[in-house]
């Protein structure tokens, strides 16, 4: 009997010391060992799945300091949406029963995007789905005379009068008009359909996309005036032609609705009355 007693708190001591070690808490390996690049332009957003140790694994977004960029989680998945341009780090907390909790930063860069325009021969804007053309050659410059002395005038007695502004005739009109700005992948329809009223331009802006729900011009919003279903249109004011004219236009095309900048520009050259 006294034989047994110690190889039984042997076996207890023993049984002990395993079940602690069984219930001592794991690293989160597969977490830790995540390291996506994450490259985007201003206007991109990204998604990715989190990989986790455990299905009961809980993250958080705990920093967040690179400038423009809206992160958030929705579940397992991390979401980010770039505005403009910036570089920094974001870091994401991890929590789960029987693991230790992990902290990882990912570094993110935002990079500006960049315009780039194909001009054909004659000058004009290539169309859409064709190949630009071969640039036009440039005749060498010739040497420029002398201007001539001017000749001594009499003063006139009385100065021309200035030309009057003309104003535009009211009625319907097109013009071609170019979109630049957010992602790059939306377009508008060309040549948008314009009228005047008492001297002022209306266009009516087509989408290539259903899901813009509102615009804003000059800090005025715009409502649809497209059918369900239909790509979104909207008539808005022009207020000059031949300049990049800032608006902002509302997209719900991802989880959660965002305005995005874009610029119109309206070729007085392409106004024709209807």
């Amino acid at each position: 009997m006294k034989i047994w007693k110690p190889l039984l708190c042997l076996v207890l001591m023993t049984s002990l010391c395993l079940g602690l070690l069984g219930c001592a808490p794991k690293a989160m390996e597969v977490f830790a060992a995540w390291q996506p690049e994450i490259s985007l332009y201003a206007g991109d957003s990204w998604e990715g799945e989190i990989p986790g140790d455990s299905d009961g694994a809980a993250y958080a977004i705990s920093v967040n300091n690179v400038p423009g960029l809206d992160a958030r989680l929705d579940g397992n998945r991390l979401i980010l949406l770039a505005t403009r341009p910036g570089d920094g780090q974001i870091t994401l907390s991890a929590t789960a029963k029987g693991y230790h909790d992990t902290n990882l930063t990912i570094p993110i860069q935002i990079q500006p995007r960049s315009l780039e325009v194909n001009w054909t021969a004659e000058g004009e804007p290539p169309a859409e789905g064709e190949e630009p053309g071969e640039p036009a050659e440039i005749p060498p410059e010739e040497p420029v005379p002398d201007p001539p002395e001017p000749e001594e005038q009499a003063p006139s007695p009385e100065a021309a009068p200035e030309p009057e502004e003309t104003v535009p005739e009211d009625g319907a009109y097109t013009a071609s008009v170019t979109l630049e700005g957010g992602t790059g992948r939306a377009s508008v329809a060309s040549p948008a359909a314009l009228r005047c009223e008492n001297g002022q331009f209306w266009a009516t802006l087509v989408w290539s996309s259903p899901n813009f729900d509102y615009m804003k011009v000059d800090g005025e919003r715009y409502e649809l005036i497209s059918e369900p279903g239909s790509n979104s249109a909207f008539e808005i004011p022009v207020s000059a032609f031949d300049v990049k004219l800032d608006v902002i236009a509302d997209t719900v095309a991802m989880s959660e609705p965002h305005e995005i900048e874009y610029t119109l520009y309206f070729d007085s050259a392409t106004l024709q009355k209807q």
